[in-house]
């Protein structure tokens, strides 16, 4: 049964295949290995060599459950001059996919604990917590507990639908046309000069 987080109206709530993937509610442990039990129990019979695989076999797995197990977030959209800020609300016990964006962004995680995989593993990321993430990350997560997520994005479009888009890869494969096409010119070859925290 899908938990719905509390929200003001419902303009701003979103079920989870719009706002940040894919998503679902499941029973929350203490223990910080939660998020790998449950991927381990989901990918078990798969031949999954990658993380990036899990993540995919996961998101699968939740988009194979359909709407009934969908968690509603709820979302806020901020705008000033060529900034978005997408602020979600995690609810505790979610287990979630991202987005694959086509720029590098700002991801503050203001409150909250939850557990993120990676290509290059996992993570537990504790409120107040920042990073830059470059352009064609996938992520999984899973909120320990209520969590407040911010991607801020640079854009001069105020439509949600419209930066959706043009800032968000559909699929690995149309991230890769989208740099074929000469995307993320900007992005420099070496990750070293950007801080993780």
């Amino acid at each position: 049964m899908a938990r719905r987080s509390p929200a003001k109206s419902r303009h701003n709530r979103v079920k989870a295949k719009k706002a940040a993937g894919r998503a679902l509610e499941v029973q929350p442990k203490t223990n910080s290995n939660t998020m790998l039990a449950i991927i381990q129990s989901i990918t078990k019979d798969l031949a999954c060599a990658t993380n990036v695989e899990k993540i995919l076999a996961v998101e699968k797995h939740l988009l194979s459950l359909g709407t009934t197990e969908s968690v509603e977030f709820e979302l806020k959209h901020r705008f000033i001059e060529g900034v978005y800020a997408r602020e979600l609300f995690i609810p505790k016990g979610t287990l979630l996919t991202g987005a694959i964006h086509k720029q590098a962004q700002v991801n503050i995680i203001s409150a909250g604990d939850i557990s993120v995989l990676t290509a290059e593993g996992v993570i537990r990321v504790q409120a107040p917590y920042t990073i830059i993430s470059p352009p064609g990350v996938k992520r999984l997560g899973y909120a320990h507990t209520d969590t407040v997520w911010t991607t801020i994005l640079h854009t001069n479009e105020r439509d949600v639908a419209v930066i959706e888009d043009t800032l968000i890869a559909k699929s690995f494969a149309d991230f890769d046309q989208f740099l074929l096409e000469g995307g993320t010119k900007s992005w420099p070859l070496s990750l070293a000069q950007f801080p993780q925290q």
